[in-house]
C-alpha cells in the first residue's frame, strides 16, 4: 500500500511538472511568434502575453483608444487576447481600406471559425472569402432596398416611431425612466414595419416577448466579443457545451 501511493505520488507530480512545461513552452512561442508578426504590422503598443492589451482599454475603451491614437496615428495595431487587431482611427484611414479588395472578407475571429467548423449549413458564416462576403452583402443591400432601405418611405417609417417615442418620454412628466426599455421597441418597430408592414404597440403582449427575444441576443453578442479575442479551441469548447 505504501509503496503504491510512492507510485501514484511520483506519477501525479510529474504530470504537473509536465503539464507547467508544456504551458511554459507554449508561452514562450506564442511571445515568439506574436512578436515576428508584429514586426509586418503598424506600431501600437505592447500588451500582455495572451491578454494583450484588454486589461489597459477601461471602462471607456474608445476614449483609451481615441488617446492612443493621438501618440500612434490613425493606423495603429493592438493585441486583443491572442489577435493582433489594425486599429483605423479617423474616417479617411477608414474609408481608404474599404475601398481595398483585400479588406473585402469577414474577420478570421474564434466564434465564426469555431461555428463554421460545427455547422456547415450556417449561412451566416458560410464562408469568409472576400467575393463570397462582397456577394451576400451585395444581396442583402438588395433585399433591404426592396424593403424600402435608403428611400423616403423608410425616412417617413422612422419619423413616425419617433413621434411615438418622444410621446412615451414626454408622458414620464420628467421623472426618471430606464430609456432602454423604449430604445429597443422603437428600433425593432422600424425593422417589423419594413418587414411586415405595421408596427406593435410598446404594450403589446407580441411587442414585449420580441423584446425579451432582442435582449437575449444583445447579451449573446456581448459574449461573442469576448471570445472573439479567445482562441478557436475555447470558442469550440464553449459552443459544444452548450454554454452560448
Amino acid at each position: 500500500m505504501f509503496v503504491t501511493q510512492l507510485l501514484f505520488d511520483y506519477i501525479f507530480a510529474n504530470v504537473i511538472y509536465f503539464t507547467i512545461f508544456l504551458v511554459l513552452i507554449s508561452l514562450v512561442v506564442h511571445i515568439v511568434s506574436n512578436l515576428r508578426l508584429r514586426l509586418h504590422l503598424p506600431a501600437g503598443p505592447v500588451g500582455l502575453p495572451l491578454v494583450g492589451y484588454l486589461p489597459f482599454l477601461g471602462k471607456e475603451p474608445h476614449k483609451t483608444i481615441a488617446k492612443l491614437g493621438d501618440k500612434y496615428g490613425s493606423v495603429f495595431t493592438l493585441q486583443l487576447g491572442v489577435y493582433n487587431v489594425v486599429i483605423l482611427n479617423d474616417w479617411e484611414a477608414v474609408k481608404e481600406a474599404l475601398n481595398k479588395d483585400s479588406f473585402l472578407g469577414k474577420p478570421t475571429s474564434s466564434p465564426f471559425t469555431a461555428v463554421n467548423s460545427d455547422n456547415d449549413n450556417a449561412i451566416s458564416f458560410a464562408d469568409d472569402s472576400g467575393y463570397t462576403w462582397s456577394d451576400d452583402r451585395r444581396f442583402a443591400l438588395q433585399v433591404l432596398r426592396d424593403l424600402g432601405f435608403g428611400k423616403g418611405s423608410m425616412e417617413d417609417r422612422i419619423t413616425d416611431e419617433i413621434s411615438y417615442l418622444i410621446k412615451h418620454i414626454d408622458g414620464s412628466s420628467g421623472e426618471p425612466m430606464n430609456i432602454h426599455k423604449l430604445l429597443t421597441p422603437s428600433m425593432s418597430n422600424i425593422i417589423m414595419q419594413l418587414v411586415f408592414g405595421h408596427r406593435y404597440d410598446y404594450n403589446e403582449p407580441k411587442r414585449q416577448a420580441l423584446d425579451q427575444l432582442v435582449d437575449q441576443l444583445s447579451q449573446v453578442f456581448s459574449m461573442t466579443g469576448f471570445l472573439a479575442t479567445a482562441p478557436v479551441w475555447l470558442s469550440r469548447l464553449v459552443f459544444k457545451m452548450g454554454l452560448f
